[in-house]
C-alpha cells in the first residue's frame, strides 16, 4: 500500500479527493455512516491520471479497491463498465445501509436439527426472515 509523501499531499490533490466525495454523497446521502473511499493515494493517482481519458470513453472498472469509483466515473460522463465484484460490494453495503445484513447472516448460520430437517423447518425459517 502506497502512502503520500508530505510534498505529495498538494491543494490540488486535496481539491480533487474533495469532489470525489462530494460526487458520491450525492449517490449515497450526506448522512451515510460507512466510508466511502479508502487508500487515498491510488485513488488520487486514478483521478489524475483519467483526467487524459477523453470524456464519453469506455472505462473499465476491476473493482479492485474502491466501491464508488464507478459511480464516480460514471458521474463525470464516462461509459463505466464495472466488474461484478463492483455490484457485489454495492449490494453489500446497501444491506448494511439497511440492516439486512446481520439478520441474513442470523438465519444462515442458524443450526438446523437433524431431527427436525424438512421443509416444513425451511418454510418456518424463512418465515422468520
Amino acid at each position: 500500500m502506497n502512502f503520500f509523501r508530505r510534498n505529495e499531499l498538494t491543494s490540488d490533490v486535496s481539491n480533487l479527493l474533495t469532489r470525489y466525495d462530494e460526487t458520491i454523497r450525492r449517490f449515497v446521502g450526506a448522512n451515510y455512516p460507512h466510508p466511502i473511499r479508502m487508500r487515498d493515494w491510488e485513488l488520487a493517482k486514478i483521478l489524475d491520471s483519467i483526467r487524459s481519458v477523453p470524456m464519453g470513453s469506455s472505462v473499465l472498472d476491476m473493482g479492485s479497491f474502491n466501491t464508488y469509483l464507478p459511480l464516480a466515473l460514471a458521474a463525470a460522463g464516462y461509459r463505466v463498465t464495472a466488474s461484478d465484484l463492483t455490484w457485489r460490494r454495492m449490494v453489500k453495503s446497501l444491506e448494511r445501509r439497511l440492516g439486512l445484513a446481520k439478520p441474513i447472516v442470523e438465519a444462515a448460520e442458524n443450526h438446523v436439527p437433524a431431527s427436525s430437517a424438512s421443509w416444513w423447518y425451511v418454510f418456518g425459517s424463512a418465515a422468520m426472515v
